[in-house]
């Protein structure tokens, strides 16, 4: 199995200090540095639009963040963003590009008169970036997507490399959404969800063999082991991760805190089925009594 990471938008106008920035954009930065050495492929999308794009509010007259509908479509009004050409479009500095001067880059929102949040497609799917082509001659089958931003072009490239048959996962923890609604968040990990895209972590993929789960699950059904496992894996993870720089503190209790309620449900599911098959046997009991 050969797997690419697909690196998303992180340009200056994206990151802090730009005309568009997402919230915690910089601090993705490094630990994406370091994944990168875990893939044989690695692609990175940049947005790359011409002046007065048909994304701009400022093309329309129209208020920021508004929405308007062109050639069939729902259109946000954002800020004049990436440029072709201007420093806002270039990559942040921070960010490893290439390996030994060779970079696999995919330009997209190219044409002026239509949107393109996808690395593959342009938003109305008639025009393909070339993305499915080069990952196909690389002979890639899995793809991990990370950048910048989770609800939008993130989640769209994520949806046409499962739609394009490619096993997908997008990196949770390694992007950064716009979220402007209370529930975005969980409505982007849905339906990613829902079209088969997996979730996943930093840690997951610097170390595949060892998500929080897939460890818990290895001790015993007793839950007092469950919690101790996880833990004493979470306290390894801290040592590893944390300690070395590649995520905050704030990024790895934000995880941790995922997988305990995760820990919890499994728990509370085991329970439940301790109950029932107690139930069960307690059942089949009195019907042999009674016979």
């Amino acid at each position: 199995m050969k797997r690419a990471l697909i690196v998303v938008d992180v340009q200056n106008d994206f990151c802090e200090g730009g005309s568009l920035a997402v919230n915690g954009a910089n601090e993705i930065i490094r630990p994406i540095n370091v994944m990168q050495e875990s893939f044989q492929v690695v692609v990175y999308t940049a947005d790359w639009h011409p002046k007065n794009h048909v994304s701009f509010a400022s093309t329309h007259g129209a208020e920021l963040f508004s929405t308007k509908e062109i050639n069939g479509s729902t259109q946000v009004m954002w800020p004049d963003h990436c440029v072709e050409n201007t420093n806002g479009a270039m990559f942040h500095p921070g960010l490893k590009v290439g390996r030994d001067g060779d970079a696999n880059i995919i330009r997209k929102g190219v044409d002026v008169d239509i949107d393109s949040y996808s690395g593959f497609y342009d938003n109305d799917k008639k025009t393909a970036t070339g993305l499915t082509d080069m990952l196909k001659s690389y002979g890639v089958d899995e793809v991990y997507v990370c950048g910048l931003a989770t609800d939008y072009c993130v989640k769209f490239t994520a949806l046409d490399a499962a739609a394009e048959g490619f096993r997908t996962f997008v990196i949770w923890d390694a992007s950064r959404g716009v979220f402007q609604n209370e529930d975005d968040a969980e409505r982007t990990a849905r339906e990613l969800e829902d079209a088969g895209v997996g979730l996943t972590t930093i840690g997951e993929v610097l170390d595949p063999q060892s998500s929080f789960i897939a460890r818990m699950m290895t001790f015993s059904t007793n839950e007092g082991a469950h919690l101790i496992g996880l833990g004493c894996y979470a306290s390894a993870i801290h040592q590893a991760v944390v300690n070395a720089g590649l995520v905050s503190e704030g990024m790895f209790m934000d995880c941790l805190i995922s997988q305990l309620r995760m820990a919890e449900e499994t728990i509370a599911m085991k329970r439940q089925q301790m109950i029932d098959a107690q139930a069960d046997a307690e059942g089949t009991q009195k019907e042999d009594e009674n016979q």
